[in-house]
This record gives C-alpha cells, sequence and structure tokens, in this order.
C-alpha cells in the first residue's frame, strides 16, 4: 500500500515520470495483488498519456495555415476545418484560407460550403479559378452547379 500511495501523491502532483516508475515497481513486486494491478495499471496509462509532449495550438495565422495543411495531407479534415475557421474568422480577406476552406469542404463532398469559400476565394484572387480547375481534391463536388459556374467563368 505504501508503494500505491506514492505512486498516487506522485500522480498528484503531476510527476508523472515518477508515479509511472513507482507504479511500475508496484506492478512488478506484488503480481498476485489483482486489485491494486488494475488501479495501479490505470493511473500508469494516465501517466503514460501525460507524459508525452502536448501538441500545441498554432497561434498565428500562417502558422494554422501549416497545420491545416498538413492536417489535409494527412486527410485530417475536422482537424483542419477548425484550424481554418479559426484563422478566418479574423482574415476573412485571405484568398489561400477560403481557397483552403473551399477545399476541406470538398473533401467532405459539402458543395454548398465548398461554393461559398471558392466564390470569395476567385474574388479576392482570380487565379485561384485556374489552380482549382486543376485540384483533384475538388473532385468530389466537380459536378455541381455552383462550383461548375465558378470553375467556368473568366
Amino acid at each position: 500500500m505504501a508503494l500505491y500511495e506514492k505512486g498516487v501523491k506522485a500522480l498528484q502532483r503531476k510527476n508523472y515520470n515518477a508515479a509511472a516508475a513507482t507504479f511500475q515497481q508496484l506492478l512488478a513486486e506484488y503480481p498476485e495483488e489483482r486489485e491494486l494491478h488494475e488501479r495501479a495499471q490505470l493511473y500508469l496509462n494516465v501517466c503514460e498519456r501525460q507524459a508525452q509532449p502536448q501538441e500545441k495550438a498554432p497561434r498565428t495565422v500562417d502558422a494554422r495555415k501549416l497545420a491545416a495543411t498538413v492536417a489535409l495531407n494527412r486527410r485530417e479534415v475536422d482537424k483542419a476545418l477548425s484550424l481554418l475557421k479559426s484563422a478566418a474568422s479574423s482574415h476573412s480577406g485571405d484568398d489561400h484560407l477560403q481557397y483552403m476552406l473551399a477545399l476541406a469542404h470538398a473533401l467532405r463532398a459539402d458543395a454548398a460550403a465548398s461554393a461559398t469559400h471558392l466564390k470569395r476565394a476567385i474574388e479576392l484572387n482570380p487565379d485561384n479559378r485556374v489552380q482549382a480547375r486543376q485540384e483533384q481534391d475538388f473532385d468530389a463536388v466537380r459536378d455541381d452547379e455552383a462550383i461548375l459556374a465558378l470553375l467556368a467563368k473568366e
């Protein structure tokens, strides 16, 4: 029990490495204590999860765009959308953000939202029309009337 309490105290102090070592020692030295093992294993899982470096949320618009690009490349569309929406809330005039939002919504096959953002991206920078015509990630919504109209205009 003393070893278990030592591990719990270390965990409460957020000293996850010491707590994990203590719980591992408890598991190794007292294999017959089934109930203690279950609790120790639960706390050990918490320690391992907390000891891993936490991903910090990007703060700048450029950092959010980069993180969103990485997320889109990994097909983590929800994460990308979250990053892009937070960046676009204060930078709605950024054509690249609007284009990326259009692309992310296209990957979700949400043609209406994709068209809204693509329209804004093209208004801000007409070169986005040419880029969107060639972008394979728009394939899921390419047959939508609004998207077709946006891509057809000169």
